[in-house]
């Protein structure tokens, strides 16, 4: 048998032989299975299916899959990506003039073209956003959007809507399914680049074409046969009742500062460039629908108006009642009823502006400036109506109550339209130049979306509506969001 230490040191030895490998991690302890082992499995199936895929989907589709797999992160392209869609929000809101919070600015109704806009402008959303599962992605979404309709509450002349809310929604399932089930695919990024540039080309031949069939922003398109009336139109169907105690009208946009000085002073003897007034105490029943000015005068008043490009209308008023509509005339500069350079009026207990330009029309309606519930019946109210070449605003008592961009019309659409476009030449660019890795990738979308936003930017100086010079952000945010949303890892 042998001594006890010749026994024991037996033992041990048959003991490590069989253990040390368990031990030291060259061999599975029984039932489990080593992690080494897992990943030569896996690299071994992988290189079979990649051995596979190119003799099935050619070596072009299989490199750009190893490009689109190499590198990169989740974390990184999060932190690319949150910037990108908070330009796209964030942007929609713009111009941004506060207000109380005021409940009934919610609109119900459905205009088709902004629902097809806000559709467009949340399809990059959503594409972006499916990396984090269908609902997960389309609830995303749907805060996003709702959190930005609720801004709107509190943004004046801005105006919450549940379609929108709706809209937004839809546009990013869209997106949503097409980064799950088409972009995913190697074959589809190039389709989709082809798709994408013939888009692109079509979309740059409209912006073209509408940019060239507009002028400025301004009054040059004004007609110089109108009349200037209080109380009424020329044709005596747009009656206003109340009292006019001061009226004035100045060639020159006045600044807040100053209509806020009028204010405090309720008096118009201090305003600069006055072309007609001040006037006191106008007697309706005497002058209501007759013009105020003719011959020479009325020649030099247009002529100063339009040399300037800019004008303010202050009026001291009462109203007598707020069942008044149409809108009812309080001061206008018109021929009749559909063809305007101005109308100040009541609609209800709204002021309405209007302002001619190309691309408000002759009526000056698409768009205009309806701002309140402000008029109470007898309650003295200093209003002051301006526009300096591109905006108009609506004061009351020195404070400001609206404003419209009329130089830009499409105001709620454009962030959408040129993210968009941003996208599109973004696709164009990487299917054409096929970059090899993502750095490369992200920098051919981003500057196919920089390069858009400068395009439109330039089209511009031919347009009747010049865009901001912050415009290119959004066809950066629109080439960002696509480059991000082809980084998906391709199956």
């Amino acid at each position: 048998m042998g001594s006890y230490r010749t026994r024991r040191s037996a033992v041990v030895s048959t003991w490590n032989s069989a253990a040390l490998p368990w031990r030291s991690g060259h061999a599975p302890w029984p039932g489990r299975r080593d992690h080494r082992v897992c990943a030569r499995q896996r690299n071994k199936r992988l290189s079979n299916r990649q051995d596979s895929q190119l003799k099935t989907r050619g070596s072009r589709d299989i490199m750009m899959a190893a490009a689109f797999d190499s590198g990169g992160s989740r974390a990184v392209r999060m932190k690319l990506g949150a910037p990108c869609i908070a330009l796209v929000v964030a942007f929609t809101a713009i111009p941004i003039d506060l207000r109380p919070f005021d409940a009934a600015a919610i609109d119900y109704d459905l205009d088709w073209f902004d629902a097809a806009a806000n559709t467009i402008g949340y399809a990059p959303i959503g594409i972006v956003l499916a990396r984090l599962g269908s609902l997960r992605a389309i609830a995303a979404a749907a805060m996003i959007s709702a959190c930005a309709e609720a801004s709107q509450l509190f943004s004046m002349h801005r105006f919450p809507s549940p379609v929108d809310v709706a809209s937004n929604v839809a546009g990013a399932a869209i997106g949503v399914f097409a980064g799950r089930r088409w972009l995913t695919k190697p074959a589809a990024v190039e389709l989709t680049a082809r798709t994408g540039a013939i888009a692109a080309i079509l979309s740059a031949a409209v912006v073209v074409l509408i940019a060239v069939s507009f002028k400025e922003a301004g009054l040059e398109t004004w007609d110089p046969g109108a009349q200037l009336v209080v109380g009424d139109e020329l044709t005596r169907n747009r009656p206003w009742r109340g009292e006019i105690h001061e009226f004035a009208i100045v060639a020159d946009a006045l600044d807040a500062r100053q209509i806020e000085q009028i204010a405090r002073d309720r008096s118009f003897a201090g305003a600069p460039l006055v072309v007609f007034g001040p006037f006191r105490h106008l007697d309706l029943d005497q002058v209501r629908g007759k013009p105020l000015l003719a011959g020479e005068e009325l020649e030099q008043f247009f002529e100063r108006l339009v040399d300037r490009g800019a004008f303010t209308v202050l009026v001291r008023f009462k109203t007598n009642a707020t069942d008044q509509a149409g809108p009812a005339r309080i001061v206008t500069y018109s021929s009749d009823t559909s063809n305007r350079n101005f109308t100040l009026g009541q609609q209800g207990r709204d002021l309405v502006f209007r302002v001619r330009t190309a691309g408000s029309g002759p009526n000056g309606s698409r768009p205009q400036l309806v701002a309140g519930p402000v008029l109470e019946p007898g309650r003295d109210i200093l209003a002051a109506a301006s526009f300096d070449g591109r905006v108009s605003r609506l004061f009351v008592d020195g404070v400001l109550i609206g404003r419209l961009n009329l130089s830009a019309p499409q105001n709620v659409s454009l962030p959408a339209f040129v993210a968009a476009f941003g996208s599109l030449i973004a696709a164009a660019l990487i299917g054409l130049c096929q970059p090899r890795d993502r750095s490369r990738q992200r920098l051919t979308g981003f500057a196919g979306g920089l390069a858009a936003g400068l395009l439109l930017l330039l089209v511009g100086d031919f347009a009747f509506a010049p865009p901001p010079s912050w415009i290119p952000l959004y066809g950066l945010a629109g080439g960002a969001l696509t480059s991000l949303s082809l980084e998906r890892r391709l199956r």
